[in-house]
């Protein structure tokens, strides 16, 4: 055999670009030398492999001393690899042809058209070629021939759903390899991960990492990285399926990029076809349609009509979600269609199930249910068969029989939300019965399994979304401990608004490269933005521009969340169970009184925490009151923007009117104590962004009787409470100021008052990545996403600073002040956790950040923050000095709109 190195390897291609073959070098062994070329090319480009076997097939067919049929089969699985099954067929066949006299090749090609003819969804031939490989290599007593076609044929069960046949011949398959492993190295590896593919279906996750990881170390000692590429691949989808998807996402885009590389179009495609997978279990309906959609169009190409149906399947579920019925109607018939003639009743069975979920077919008896969850049985899908008998338990909760069949299912152990809804159905069955305290043990298992996906996705985007539609445990939790257990009660609505305060504080993660990947990919995404957003549009004298998601940006955010959910898997995530929110709730109350606001359906309370007991205010249908109220609201802010600064006196007497008609309907029944000094406020729903120190109570603001506190939970007052800092660095960042006459005088005020490194006009680069710090200060113009926070920003001279940005720095810092507009608006979105650039910073390492309500004048801002920080400069208190200020805007600036449009978050 020619030997592996540089000059045989140019001589290979000199034969393949001229047909000249060497002196002295016989055609078999240069044929063998162009094969082993292809194959290593197919690891780094299958184009060019595929280009390469061409002209393998062109030199043989020219010199007939040439071993053709090698030539087809070398071209037939470049082809192959490329997803061209049809192409690849016909050069199988013809090699087969050549080779009639040859049992053992024969049987070979017949070995290798058992994957063709499964790809092309011809079982019926696949398993014809596969009993004749068998055969031959049986009668040739050719054990590892046999072995080897045996993971052919598991394929081919694996395909079909039959997973545990598949396993079946696996198995026979490994134990012939292993008595070579050295000898079968490469195809003991292809054994190894396609056995792991059916661990995975039949939920043994254990079996499947190890098999993948053994797998993986053999092909990349082989240096075949596509193999290991697979691995990643199928290590991915196990992740996604027991609900990791902080290492999903990112591995299923690496594994991805690498496809791409090598133009390996089916390999894009199936990533593409599990991340479409994955954002539906994430409740990412948009971001499911869009995957499906391209791994459809894909698959199309290929002419792969499994992968088609099962695209058409997810385009469906998440058009459905997005309220595209019709398209949504559309492409389930595609998938049934496709599934039908695949043969796939697993499949066919799961469409036939969703279609009986949203009432798009009329048989939802138990009887037609029942006849569904057979098939999957049949099909050995247990992930369906727990889906299919938790809607048959959500029906009939009283059957016995079902209970029994998810108490052994493996993928209702495995599968975080499916275990959620289980237990919640458990949990609802014993409260039914009046056995309370076995109902609340199930519905805190349930909590407990969405909160071990929840910790470790990154707020909002994927946090929030997780949750979206399986808030029940939480629910049903609070409403039964309000009554009878108001401290449980708040501690269990703390942990429904946040699995945990977000934070990045090891020395790995510093220096780790999976945080450079996610900085790289926020600076892209903020150059874009900058790009497209051309001149800054305000209205006169504000600090803020207005907000806008041009669709092409939309990739770009999706690869910024994979990136921050990767860091967040590196174990940066701060969960705090029941006992430490409760100790830490008591300890607030002994020092102050705590309003905990909880908003559900059309109801408020308020959990009021004094001296370590809680009592619990009801605002029965309040919250239809508190919209009117915002309304309200809003309206007189819309006034103030376009009055120019001038307040008409109707105007005021509005204000005074609105905010005493909150204190009767909202504060008066708290009964907090008009001596109280200060006081924390943990707000939600739609009182999360009301000013509460304009609020009058007893002829009087809050602000002239309070020092008001405010945090988005309890956990991150805590989280903010233990943070310390010695430092008296200060940094002054001043951002795009066009528009903005009076920013100036904010520059003077620490000029004059402090030794501050001042960045005028600041870039994404002046930001500290680490450190300690006293004061940050910002001034300028910033940008509110209220439909995704994370990327709400700060405007800077090269483009936004977003509060995603944040995530990736280490920086300890006292007070952080936002003097822009909307800079402390978090989301209002029931369910979700609340979030925007306040929070961002907290989970950063801020100790207070100040920040304001809604878009700010840039006089009254101006003058609120002199004298904020001559307050600060006296060594007032951050809390007092941020009442002082509001207090002495309110002498010069009347309206609520100019001196009470700061609030201070953290820990004051």
């Amino acid at each position: 055999m020619v030997a592996d190195d540089d000059i045989s390897t140019r001589r290979v291609r000199t034969f393949l670009r001229t047909g000249h073959l060497p002196a002295g070098r016989r055609p078999a062994d240069m044929a063998r030398a162009c094969d082993m070329l292809i194959r290593r090319q197919t690891q780094k480009s299958l184009p060019a492999a595929v280009e390469l076997a061409g002209l393998f097939v062109k030199q043989s067919r020219r010199q007939p001393e040439m071993p053709l049929q090698m030539a087809l089969r070398s071209h037939a699985w470049t082809l192959h690899c490329s997803g061209k099954y049809l192409r690849a067929k016909d050069r199988y066949l013809e090699a087969r042809q050549l080779v009639t006299g040859d049992a053992a090749l024969r049987a070979r090609v017949d070995r290798i058209l058992i994957d063709v003819y499964m790809y092309l969804g011809d079982f019926d031939s696949a398993r014809r070629h596969a009993q004749m490989a068998i055969r031959t290599f049986g009668r040739m007593g050719r054990p590892d021939e046999q072995a080897k076609t045996r993971i052919n044929y598991g394929n081919l069960f694996h395909r079909q759903d039959r997973h545990r046949e598949a396993c079946s011949q696996y198995q026979l398959a490994r134990k012939v390899l292993e008595t070579d492993p050295d000898k079968n190295a490469l195809v003991l590896g292809l054994c190894y991960y396609n056995l792991a593919n059916t661990q995975v279906q039949i939920f043994d996750m254990k079996a499947a990492r190890n098999l993948y990881e053994k797998a993986r170390d053999l092909f990349d000692n082989l240096g075949y990285g596509l193999y290991a590429n697979e691995c990643d691949y199928g290590l991915a989808w196990m992740y996604m399926l027991i609900g990791d998807y902080q290492i999903a996402l990112p591995l299923l885009a690496s594994c991805e990029q690498i496809y791409k590389k090598a133009s390996h179009a089916k390999g894009v495609m199936l990533c593409l076809l599990d991340r479409a997978e994955a954002f539906l279990a994430l409740n990412l309906f948009d971001d499911a349609y869009d995957a499906a959609r391209d791994a459809g169009s894909m698959a199309k190409r290929l002419g792969i009509g499994y992968e088609l149906s099962k695209a058409a399947f997810f385009q469906a579920r998440s058009a459905r979600a997005l309220g595209k019925t019709r398209e949504a109607a559309s492409f389930l018939e595609i998938a049934l269609r496709g599934f039908r003639q695949t043969g796939n009743r697993g499949f066919e069975a799961a469409v036939r199930l969703f279609k009986t979920q949203t009432g798009a077919d009329n048989g939802s008896s138990k009887e037609k249910l029942g006849e569904i969850r057979g098939l999957f049985r049949r099909s050995q899908l247990p992930l369906w068969e727990a889906i299919c008998d938790l809607e048959l338990m959500t029906r009939w909760p009283n059957d016995a029989s079902i209970k029994k069949r998810l108490r052994r299912n493996p993928a209702v152990l495995s599968v975080p939300h499916l275990y959620a809804q289980w237990q919640t159905q458990l949990g609802d069955d014993a409260a039914g019965r009046g056995r309370n305290s076995q109902a609340i043990a199930h519905w805190e298992r349930a909590v407990e399994a969405l909160e071990g996906v929840r910790a470790g996705l990154p707020p909002v985007e994927l946090r929030g979304a997780y949750l979206r539609g399986r808030t029940d445990p939480y629910r049903r939790i609070i409403s039964d401990k309000l009554d009878h257990q108001p401290g449980q009660a708040a501690v269990w609505v703390d942990r429904f608004k946040t699995a945990g305060a977000w934070a990045a504080d090891s020395d790995a993660f510093q220096a780790g490269h999976i945080r450079d990947k996610a900085r790289r990919s926020l600076a892209e995404l903020a150059g874009q933005v900058a790009a497209l957003a051309g001149k800054v549009t305000t209205v006169s004298g504000t600090r803020g521009v207005a907000a806008r998601s041009a669709p092409a940006l939309r990739h770009m955010q999706r690869q910024v969340r994979n990136h921050l959910a990767a860091v967040t898997g590196e174990g940066t995530s701060r969960r705090l169970r029941s006992r430490a929110i409760a100790r830490d709730l008591t300890v607030a109350s002994r020092r102050y009184p705590v309003v905990q606001l909880y908003q559900h359906e059309e109801n408020i309370f308020a959990l009021v925490h004094e001296q370590g007991s809680t009592r619990v205010v009801p605002y029965r249908d309040g919250a239809g009151r508190a919209r009117e109220l915002y309304g309200i609201w809003q309206i007189l802010i819309n006034r103030q923007l376009l009055s120019g600064g001038r307040p008409r006196k109707a105007d005021l007497t509005e204000e005074k009117a609105l905010f005493e008609h909150y204190g009767r309907w909202l504060w008066d029944p708290l009964e907090i104590a008009s001596e109280t000094e200060r006081l924390l406020i943990v707000p939600d729903g739609i009182l999360t962004n009301i000013p509460y120190a304009a609020i009058i109570s007893r002829g009087e603001s809050l602000s002239e009787r309070h020092r008001i506190l405010m945090s988005p939970t309890i956990q991150h007052h805590s989280f903010a409470s233990r943070l310390r800092t010695q430092s008296r660095r200060v940094g002054v960042f001043a951002g795009g100021g066009r528009g903005l006459r009076y920013t100036h005088e904010e520059l003077r005020s620490f000029a004059s008052g402090l030794s501050a490194d001042i960045y005028n006009p600041c870039t994404r680069a002046d930001w500290p990545e680490k450190g300690d710090w006293w004061i940050w200060h910002f001034t300028g113009h910033a940008r509110l996403r209220s439909d995704n926070p994370f990327y709400s920003s700060l405007s800077l001279a090269d483009g936004p600073l977003f509060g995603a940005d944040f995530r990736t720095k280490q920086c300890r810092v006292e007070l952080v002040t936002l003097a822009a507009c909307r800079t402390a608006h978090h989301s209002v979105v029931p369910g979700e956790e609340a979030t925007g650039l306040v929070r961002c910073l907290i989970e950063m390492g801020a100790r207070n950040v100040v920040g304001s309500h809604w878009a700010v004048r840039d006089k009254s801002a101006a003058f609120w923050m002199r004298e904020f920080y001559r307050s600060v400069l006296d060594g007032v208190d951050a809390v007092s000095a941020v009442r002082e200020a509001a207090l002495r805007t309110r002498d010069k600036f009347p309206s609520v709109y100019d001196w009470s449009a700061f609030s201070i978050y953290g820990a004051g």
